[in-house]
Order: structure tokens, then sequence, then C-alpha cells
């Protein structure tokens, strides 16, 4: 019996009821079932009635396993979940709809406080999601956001979108087995950066500073792409920290997945200070 049959049971027989103690699973990068030696995550289930679940969400780091993202669990009826997300002291509330389809899986569609669709899709567990087929994210504003199919939770293929409904990107991967590098090293990279870095003339007559935080992707090929601003300070520094990232024209080591090489996202930090 292999790894996935073995998660699958675990996980139906805690949601059946059938199982008194809590449901622990573990899994590498991409949901990958694994082995607790193995493990790049693990997720913690426990019942605490028949409508009543949390679920604690680990990653692992070099001195254990992380503080958890923790999700109560609330069954309202046969059809509707509420749930409650902390993370990082950061708390969101939405409210998961449930359909049971023929093919023996839920359809599923997430709204927030607002009322508003954020992600839709289908899941084999009602209390735990296990992603199969097409999943969509969505914007505050109702724009999607992205596009994704799974193969028993794992991501096998994605279309991700700008806020204003444009083509960010295809096939963008957040868990690898093998991060994307600066073919230099990340000494140099950043040493780079150092020394391409101008504070800009504006910002600094009117003592703008502050840390932007900017994205892009390294391809399959090692190439950077799709550089934008993930958290700005003013556009003055902004436009400065796209230029900069945009000047490097090394080459990167790609990620790599299941001996692929294959798309990822990086952010990285652009500290303006004025001393």
């Amino acid at each position: 019996m292999n790894k996935t049959i073995i998660s699958i049971i675990f996980v139906s027989c805690f949601l059946s009821g059938k199982c008194q103690n809590d449901t622990i699973l573990y899994f590498s990068y991409n949901k990958k079932p694994s082995n607790i030696e193995n493990a790049n995550f693990k997720t913690v289930i426990k019942k605490n009635s028949e409508t009543d679940y949390e679920i604690n969400y680990y990653t692992a780091t070099d001195s254990g396993w992380s503080m958890p993202i923790t999700e109560v669990i609330h069954q309202i009826n046969d059809t509707t979940l509420k749930i409650e997300r902390s993370e990082n002291s950061k708390e969101v509330s939405f409210k998961r709809i449930l359909h049971a389809t023929n093919e023996g899986y839920f359809t599923f569609k997430d709204y927030n406080k607002s009322g508003k669709l954020i992600s839709q899709g289908n899941t084999v567990y009602k209390f735990t999601l296990f992603k199969i087929g097409e999943v969509k994210e969505y914007f505050e504003d109702g724009n999607i956001k992205s596009i994704s199919y799974y193969n028993k939770d794992q991501l096998d293929s994605n279309k991700i979108y700008n806020a204003d409904g444009t083509l960010y990107c295809e096939n963008l991967f957040d868990d690898v087995d093998k991060l994307p590098e600066y073919f230099f090293g990340e000494n140099a990279f950043l040493s780079k950066i150092s020394e391409t870095i101008q504070y800009p003339v504006y910002a600094k007559e009117n003592r703008i500073q502050g840390k932007v935080l900017v994205r892009f992707y390294v391809d399959e090929n090692g190439v950077i792409g799709g550089v934008q601003i993930h958290r700005g300070v003013h556009k003055s520094l902004d436009d400065e920290a796209i230029r900069v990232i945009k000047s490097i024209k090394t080459m990167w080591k790609p990620a790599e997945l299941d001996g692929r090489k294959v798309k990822k996202s990086i952010i990285i930090p652009l500290n303006f200070n004025l001393y």
C-alpha cells in the first residue's frame, strides 16, 4: 500500500468519527505524502465533536516545527461550514458551502465576511481540503486571481493573474524540492543589488524611506521575469526597486520539483534608509 493510499485512509477514518486520537499527516513539498523523518509539513486534525474540528498546519524549520496556522471549523448544517483561521496573530473568518457530487467528491465555495466569493473548486473531504481538478481563487473585487489544477491534492498546473485581470504567468509553483539559486550565490546577488541601487532624488529630498518588497519569478531556464511590487512604499522607491532587479541579467539555477525544472516566485526586501 503506497503512502498516498495510507494518508487517504487516515483522513477518511478520522472524519468518519472512527478514530479516537488526533490524526497527524506528514507531507513533503507540493503535498506529497511523507514520513516524519523526511516531512517538510505536518497537519494535525483534532475532532472536538461531531460538528467541530481544529486543524493545525506546521512547517519544518531548522529548530523544529513552526508555530501553526490554525483553522477552527464549525459545521452549521450539512452543506455549510464556518472556518476561523489564525496565522501570525492575524485572524480571518470565512464560510464554506459544499455540495456532494455523484462522482464521490464535493464542490466547495468559500466566501469572506462580506459575502464575496474568494475560492471554489473540488475536494474529496469536507473538513480539510483535498483538492482535485480545477480550483479558482478571486481578488476582493471579483477578478480571477488564479486557476489551478490538482491531482490528489498536488498542484499540476496553474495560471496566475494580476489584480487588473491580465495574466501574470503560468505554472508557478510555491512548494518545490529545490529553491532557485543565483548563479554566483546569494552574497553575490546582494552585492550586485548594493552596487546598482541609487536613492531616488525626490525620495531623498522629501525624506521618504522604507522597505519595498519586490516579487519576481525564476523560470525553467533560469531567467528572471514578472518583476513587480509586492508591497510598496512610494512610487519613487518602488520604481527604483523594479529597475534594480530588472538590471541584473545573470542567469539563475532554476527551482526543481520531482526532478524537473519549474518556475518559482521569489520575494525580496529592498531597504531604503536615510541616515
